[in-house]
């Protein structure tokens, strides 16, 4: 795991790392509660 997180780093900027872990970390919380309340 750690060396695909450095991969992606490498290849990616900084910046585009950031960015990219803020939205992801926003959206996990809204998924999980569209995945809970669509089987019930």
């Amino acid at each position: 795991e750690n060396n695909a997180r450095q991969m992606l780093l490498n290849e990616r900027p900084a910046q585009t790392a950031h960015t990219i872990i803020i939205p992801p970390s926003s959206s996990i919380p809204t998924f999980s509660g569209s995945t809970l309340e669509s089987p019930r």
